[in-house]
């Protein structure tokens, strides 16, 4: 072997002596060199060995190996700080847009020991300084500039308003190298931290150096979010623009979330939200984003009408640039794609206008109306535009931006400004709501920003299959769809030669829209009751969620019906039987209900509701009979239904279910009973004669308030000498002598009731037979002008023939037609409403002034 290689201490032979050498001793002390990265030196699983990785194995010596599957900090039982540079770290994103029109903010990066990444602007630092001296003492040292002090213009009294400069966050650029680094590792140390840092750039390390000099101060960095989200379009032409989360029995479990969004929205209607007539308040949403599809004038592109504005364009700010115009494409990218539209897409998941056949409908429905607020995706930028957004008018707030500060929270105040301004305005009655991220991590351990602070409702992302999509854990308030329809965007408009249709459409995926999911649902909560605070708001979407078999979804997932009806409890409706009466006695045959309801809730009586509210009536049997229709309006709607029921006496309840489930009850005891028919004879009359050549005619009057009307076939003729009769309406012949003639009518359980009367039939000989040949009895007629002919005759055996004034012709609307064997007649029809029916008469005389007559009836049909 060369000497030259045989140094002491050069363990590869290089004939060198390198760190590397040191670190090959150690591991072979430690029996370690094969060992995986969790229990090897490389304590950040960078690659490269460094000091910090030496006491790792000094660790493992002691006896304290790190966990298995771990990379941890080494230096945590020996309360040692370390920190280097690695340019492979790289941030989500190189730079933030500059502020007010200025040059792009660089972005840097750090791991702590953790093992969590956070970004930060790389010449940015937050600072509340307490006094205006103390300010500018800052300035001087780090060749300091103020971007922007904190305050944020506002309606009086709003919280974010003008205010003191020496109580408010500042943003101040200063020049990072200005400040050296080899304090770092001991202020980091003094401020509870062990274990190695490493940051992407020397840039950042100096400026992470200032802030954690100046802790004490007030200062720490300008913590950088990310949108998270994913975005798609839809692939086939066939897709329903309204979101269908609706609550539909007839669909299997399994295959819907089972929301009720669209009930929701019914719900509110059914309490005049928004009225049909007069003046409405919306509910103003703040929608805290960038790439809003405005022009720079603030007016929506694209003919976009899914935008709600009292003017020429919604109301909206940029923070970015601090003027009036919130337009513009989003220059950052999300989850690593580019979003230049993410706060369009966000904005119409919970605001877009329904009922306008454009693009789809957000969730808050008809009761929102969106204020745009342009941020950026630093926390100190995001803080001002929740104040921002307040201030204009916003009463429920949506952020879809979040960031984990990692132990930046732990050494700093790195969330202090962002919690002081959700404090802020929730402390005014505001509600934040926000996305819990999308790193598909327990983030109970953690601080995802502005998700985790307190007062702050945060939102988890949840698949059609009901499980669990991205973050989840400690903090994690509710969970909402992750995949959401929403409005379209040049980008989608682009891809043909028209502004609109299905083709418009993006699928916006990730937390960023189950935020802004939730929100709409918060903003028809609070339309209910403005007075909602953020706790109890985040417990009643808590106590009213759909569960879920996943048990990473802690607080279930949202039901927007459930949501609103517990804010305002759906008014019961009363009823009130009207028949039959309280210890009435009824026919058990078609007997009648009838019921009247009263609902209190100001929109039950309109359209949209009509045949959602039922009636049903029960015996002890059951249901009786059901219906959904109102048979008399008034004052109070009357809904009845007729049904069959045993005979007996029965308690009989009404109940009553409006279209939200509101429900009342009434009972009344009533006999049910079954009576005899009650036979009246009408014709012929008794004792009357006849001849036995003369038609005779036979009419009844049957009365059962069990079967009306009585059936024909259940009333029997007889005759004491011809026996059982057939009866026609032009009357039939009897035998010569005197006839006891009975009448007997039976009903379906075998009840009857008869009548008798008597009659004498003479020798027809002398006296006239009268026929009616033409038209047959019962016919129907054309209309007039069309002639009727009418055929008859009459034989006698004295006088044969009879013909002409012999045989007179009448009708019983008109009087005389005419006489002879046939006449022609007009006969009067009915007018477009129905028929006109005429009893034609034939009337023969003998020469023996016997009078007989022949009858049919006949109808004649409408003139139009």
């Amino acid at each position: 072997m060369d000497s030259s290689q045989s140094i002491q201490g050069d363990a590869d032979c290089s004939g060198d002596v390198t760190t590397g050498d040191a670190m090959a001793i150690l591991l072979d002390a430690a029996s370690l060199e094969d060992a995986p990265c969790e229990f090897a030196a490389n304590a950040n699983c960078f690659g490269g060995i460094t000091a910090a990785d030496a006491l790792l194995v000094i660790r493992h010596l002691a006896g304290s190996p790190a966990p298995a599957g771990v990379c941890i900090a080494v230096a945590d039982p020996l309360g040692v700080a370390t920190t280097g540079i690695d340019p492979g770290l790289e941030p989500g994103q190189d730079s933030l847009p500059g502020l007010s029109g200025g040059p792009p903010r660089p972005v840097a990066s750090s791991i702590g020991p953790d093992g969590v990444q956070v970004d930060y602007v790389a010449n940015e630092v937050v600072i509340k300084p307490g006094s205006a001296e103390a300010l500018q003492a800052f300035l001087d040292e780090y060749n300091g500039t103020v971007l922007r002090d904190g305050t944020t213009s506002g309606a009086a009294g709003v919280a974010g308003g003008p205010g003191p400069v020496n109580e408010r966050y500042h943003l101040v650029q200063v020049d990072p190298f200005t400040s050296p680094a080899a304090d770092l590792p001991q202020n980091l140390e003094d401020a509870g931290l062990a274990g190695h840092v490493t940051f992407s750039s020397l840039e950042g390390e100096r400026l992470a150096a200032i802030a954690m000099r100046e802790a004490g101060n007030g200062v720490t960095v300008n913590i950088v979010g990310e949108a998270t989200v994913s975005n798609e379009v839809p692939l086939n032409a066939d897709h329903t623009v309204w979101m269908d989360f609706e609550k539909d029995a007839a669909i299997a479990d399994s295959e819907t979330l089972s929301i009720g969004v669209d009930r929701a929205w019914a719900y509110l209607k059914y309490h005049l939200l928004p009225p049909d007539n007069g003046t409405f308040d919306p509910v103003r949403v703040g929608v805290v984003d960038s790439g809003f599809a405005l022009n720079s004038a603030g007016v929506p592109l694209d003919s976009n009408i899914d935008y709600w504005y009292l003017g020429s364009k919604p109301t909206q700010y940029d923070m970015v640039d601090e003027d009036p115009f919130a337009g513009g494409a989003a220059d950052f990218e999300c989850s690593g794609k580019p979003c230049p539209w993410h706060g369009q897409s966000a904005f119409g998941v919970c605001c877009a206008r329904p009922h306008n056949n454009y693009g789809i409908a957000g969730t808050g429905g008809d009761v929102v109306m969106p204020i745009l607020v342009k941020t950026d995706n630093s926390m100190y930028t995001l803080a001002s535009s929740i104040r921002k957004a307040y201030g204009l008018g916003a009463t429920v707030i949506s952020v879809s931006v979040s960031g984990n500060c990692g132990f930046w929270c732990d050494v700093s105040t790195a969330d202090g400004e962002l919690e002081d301004a959700v404090n802020d305005i929730t402390s005014f009655g505001a509600v934040i709501v926000s996305g819990a991220g999308n790193n598909n991590v327990d983030i109970s351990d953690e601080e995802f920003l502005p998700c985790q602070l307190g007062n702050v409702i945060c939102v988890g992302g949840i698949s059609f299959a009901k499980t669990n999509v991205y973050n989840w854990g400690d903090g994690v308030d509710i969970w909402a769809p992750y995949q959401v329809w929403t409005t379209g965007n040049p980008d989608r408009v682009a891809k043909d030669d028209n502004d609109w249709g299905e083709d418009e459409l993006q699928l916006f995926d990730g937390t960023s829209a189950s935020a802004p999911f939730v929100t709409g649902i918060v903003a028809m909560m609070r339309a209910l009751d403005p007075s909602l605070s953020t706790a109890t708001i985040r417990q009643i979407l808590q106590q009213t969620a759909n569960e879920s078999s996943d048990p990473k979804v802690a607080h279930g997932y949202v039901d927007a019906l459930r949501a609103v009806m517990a804010v305002r409890e759906n008014a019961q409706p009363t009823i009130q039987i009207t028949l039959p009466f309280q210890d009435s006695t009824r026919s058990y045959k078609n007997a009648i209900f009838r019921a009247i309801v009263t609902d209190p809730d100001p929109g039950a009586g309109l359209d949209r509701f009509a045949g959602q509210t039922t009636v049903g009536f029960y015996g002890q049997a059951g249901l009786i009979c059901q219906t959904n229709s109102i048979v008399y309006h008034g004052i109070q709607p009357t809904y009845e239904c007729i049904a069959d029921v045993e005979p007996g006496t029965k308690q009989i309840e009404a109940v009553v279910t409006d279209p939200f489930g509101g429900t009342d009850s009434t009972e009344i005891g009533v006999l049910f009973t079954s009576g005899p028919p009650d036979v009246i004879l009408l014709k012929p009359l008794n004792n009357a004669t006849y001849y036995a050549n003369q038609l005779i005619k036979f009419d009844a009057s049957v009365i059962d308030p069990d079967e009306s009307p009585f059936p024909p076939e259940q009333i029997v003729w007889t005759s004491n000498i011809d026996g059982e009769l057939i009866i026609d309406f032009a009357g039939i012949f009897l035998s010569q002598g005197t006839h006891t003639i009975t009448v007997k009518a039976t009903d379906e359980l075998g009840l009857s009731d008869e009548q008798s009367i008597t009659v004498n039939v003479l020798s027809g000989a002398g006296i006239p037979n009268v026929i009616i040949t033409q038209p047959a009895h019962g016919s129907v007629q054309a209309g007039a002008p069309a002639m009727t002919t009418f055929s008859g005759s009459a034989t006698d055996t004295e006088d044969g023939s009879l013909t002409g004034n012999s045989l007179v012709w009448t009708s019983s609307v008109h009087g005389v037609l005419g006489s002879g064997e046939t006449i022609q007649a007009a006969l009067a029809g009915g007018n477009c409403d129905g028929y006109i029916q005429h009893v034609i008469r034939l009337t023969a005389t003998d020469s023996d002034n016997h009078v007989v007559y022949a009858e049919i009836t006949i109808s004649v049909g409408p003139i139009c």
